[in-house]
């Protein structure tokens, strides 16, 4: 099925009621792809939401592994560049990146039920970075004919957040795994830490 004729809003209207106004205040959102172009196959999505204040993490996190092969038929996009990149990471990356066989479609609405269920209404989406990650997930969005459910103007840069304690802290450990639920829970640690550190007393 080509997502240009699936009709989200369909499916969603047959959801359970949704808590529009729950407890987290930040979500953080991490991609593995094929290629750097927003049109990209996505190997993964992982997501959890956060109280950037507190540093309280939501219990219940969002993880999915995609069937890459199926996107690729549909029309979504791979580079050799960041296949020869893939090529010289861990085992364990790879085996968790090209494993997946979730439809992307069912990822995206999967990954909008959790925004709507852990995360007040107007939520601030960090990622490393947001003209990467969230621009990938608003053009597969677009070809579900969906409007993005996050303002851009609450979009968050981790990276940028980082760099702006550089004179508080020695360095930011770098550790990136390329497990996208793994980088996902490592850059909420940092972004909290940070935090505390320009914000304390």
């Amino acid at each position: 099925m080509a997502l240009r004729n699936f009709n989200m809003n369909n499916l969603e209207n047959n959801l359970p009621e949704r808590q529009l106004d729950g407890r987290f205040t930040d979500i953080m959102i991490d991609l593995e792809s094929l290629d750097t172009k927003d049109s990209t196959a996505i190997l993964s999505i992982a997501a959890q939401a956060f109280n950037i204040e507190t540093g309280e993490v939501c219990p219940d996190n969002f993880y999915a592994t995609l069937n890459y092969e199926r996107q690729i038929q549909e029309g979504r996009t791979i580079s050799v560049d960041t296949m020869l990149w893939w090529g010289k990471q861990s085992e364990e990356a790879k085996e968790e990146a090209f494993g997946g066989n979730m439809p992307l479609w069912e990822a995206l609405i999967e990954l909008r039920r959790y925004f709507n269920k852990y995360c007040y209404t107007d939520r601030y989406v960090w990622a490393k970075a947001p003209a990467f990650d969230l621009s990938i997930l608003k053009h597969a969005y677009d070809e579900l004919e969906q409007e993005p459910y996050w303002d851009y103007s609450n979009e968050r840069d981790v990276r940028t957040y980082l760099w702006s304690a550089v004179n508080l802290i020695d360095q930011t450990e770098n550790n990136t795994t390329h497990i996208s639920k793994q980088d996902v829970a490592n850059q909420i640690s940092q972004v909290c830490h940070v935090y505390q550190l320009i914000n304390r007393k």
